[in-house]
């Protein structure tokens, strides 16, 4: 019996994905038996998708690592340097007292790592089942100050994390799309709740020991870009 080989996994889901955005038309004349005419009746290709779909969702997870310490290991490998720029720049702008936002661009594969090295910081996490990442997906780091005392002179500051899935469908066969045939991206779903700002820094910075800074992969480069004052705030997504 010939073996099956899960990395075909991905490519089916993601050409139905892309089939049902781009070419429906065409997609569900290859399923009908009415001489091209979609029957509403006919739920074979729903059946299909639904099949890739839950593949999928236990196939891709298991690409960044099946242990918890193989996940943490392979976040280490691709997102470190990516999670000490982060790290980095929220001191940074903590100890400014500005405001500012840093903006990074990185794949979806990284997000996924980074995601995890995240989850295996120790920190308590909102909801740790993360979504389906898409295009225009994204993870934020929101530093939040706050002026407290007698004189509102004492500054708190907190971190809260949040999560969308980018521009995603869970129905995509069904889903209605404007003329770019496009779909509108996801809010921001919470991964915490506000925590104080040295706990976060702390437990994301767990994982630096793991490789020396000298050893990193090349310098990363973030688009900085200066907002009015106001509260402290860094946004730093993938």
């Amino acid at each position: 019996q010939e073996k099956f080989d899960p990395s075909r996994v991905s490519e089916l889901y993601d050409a139905l994905k892309f089939s049902a955005l781009h070419h429906r038309t065409f997609l569900f004349a290859i399923f009908s038996e009415n001489g091209g005419k979609a029957d509403p009746n006919d739920r074979r290709l729903h059946d299909l998708y639904a099949r890739a779909k839950a593949l999928f969702d236990l196939v891709a997870p298991q690409e960044y690592g099946i242990e918890a310490s193989e996940k943490e290991e392979i976040g280490v490998l691709t997102s470190l340097p990516l999670l000490r720029k982060i790290v980095a720049d929220l001191e940074a702008v903590r100890n400014s007292g500005g405001s500012g936002l840093t903006v990074y661009f990185t794949k979806e594969s990284h997000i996924h790592t980074l995601v995890n090295l995240v989850l295996y910081s120790g920190l308590p996490i909102a909801n740790p089942r993360i979504p389906e990442l898409d295009y225009s997906s994204h993870i934020t780091f929101e530093l939040y100050e706050r002026s407290g005392g007698h004189n509102k002179t004492d500054k708190e500051y907190s971190i809260r994390l949040s999560i969308s899935e980018g521009a995603h469908s869970s129905n995509v066969l069904d889903s209605a799309l404007d003329a770019r045939h496009a779909l509108n991206v996801k809010p921001r779903r919470k991964l915490t709740q506000h925590l104080d700002y040295g706990l976060v820094i702390e437990k994301l910075s767990k994982h630096f020991h793991r490789v020396p800074e000298d050893e990193d992969e090349e310098p990363l480069e973030a688009i900085d870009v200066p907002l009015a004052n106001g509260h402290a705030s860094d946004g730093s997504r993938g």
